[in-house]
């Protein structure tokens, strides 16, 4: 109902409480309740019209069941580029029943944290969904989150992820990556990777012990040597199994760097013509 009010005065700005229930079809005496119960969000005049508390902030609402990357994306499309929109605050409300796959989870930390390195206010609103921020504390989530970010109701008082750290070989709490090789945590990246390694291969097969360790040291190590980035990259690892998901892996190594395309795009000119001819 939230979401559905907020898009309405978004639109229509000024509104009584029996107008907003004619629009959604709804109980006035209902919906004014829920008005007068979320002033964090929504304000009424002395002519008791309606308005949004912040009209400049975007609110991203998730939907219900299970969240993967491409939910991820689709929410977020509602609004075509945060980074360089009007919006001075976002704020991510994750609803009652909403459960993140660990892809998802990346997302939302990176884009927060980078949000937040923009100066933007950010906040996270869990109060309806008390498994989900259980979880969220217990791989690591709020501890590589930005200080800035606001969490509702309130951010855990104890790190779960640093209580339980190493305790099960199906989950690599998230761990941070140090931007700068030369830097003192240069010994912590390579305990991510060993600790990603490790727990790939005892989910799957020691036939990849090799190829895994290779694999995610150069992840990891490429984070710190080309990310150019003041944000601390990171990396966690989920297996899943019935009967939630199928049996499966998932890995995540991010950064807040450059990307691919503003470093190597330069160079396709003089080094891939072709290529350059076709992308520009």
């Amino acid at each position: 109902m939230k979401e559905d009010i907020r898009k309405l005065l978004s639109a229509s700005p000024g509104l009584l409480g029996r107008e907003i229930a004619k629009s959604l079809a709804g109980d006035k005496s209902k919906i004014n309740r829920f008005l007068h119960k979320n002033r964090d969000d929504f304000r009424q005049d002395d002519d008791y019209r309606w308005y949004l508390a912040n009209p400049d902030e975007a609110v991203i609402e998730f939907s219900s069941g299970w969240v993967d990357s491409q939910l991820f994306e689709k929410s977020l499309s509602e609004y075509e580029d945060l980074y360089s929109s009007d919006h001075s605050a976002v704020k991510f409300v994750i609803p009652k029943g909403c459960k993140f796959l660990l892809v998802a989870i990346a997302k939302l930390l990176a884009v927060a944290n980078q949000l937040a390195a923009r100066g933007i206010a950010v906040s996270i609103d869990v109060s309806e969904c008390g498994d989900t921020r259980n979880f969220f504390n217990r791989a690591g989530f709020f501890d590589s989150l930005a200080d800035g970010v606001d969490v509702f109701p309130v951010r855990p008082n104890e790190s779960a992820a640093k209580k339980y750290k190493g305790n099960s070989n199906s989950l690599v709490e998230f761990g941070a990556i140090s931007p700068q090789y030369e830097a003192e945590g240069v010994g912590e990246n390579k305990s991510l990777a060993l600790a990603l390694g490790n727990s790939f291969v005892s989910k799957s097969s020691d036939q990849y012990r090799v190829a895994a360790f290779t694999m995610f040291s150069e992840l990891v190590g490429n984070v710190s040597r080309h990310s150019e980035s003041p944000i601390d990259g990171f990396a966690a690892l989920q297996f899943y199994s019935p009967p939630h998901k199928a049996n499966h892996i998932q890995t995540v190594v991010s950064d807040s760097g450059l990307g691919v395309s503003r470093t190597l795009r330069p160079s396709l000119e003089q080094n891939y013509p072709k290529l350059h001819a076709r992308f520009g």
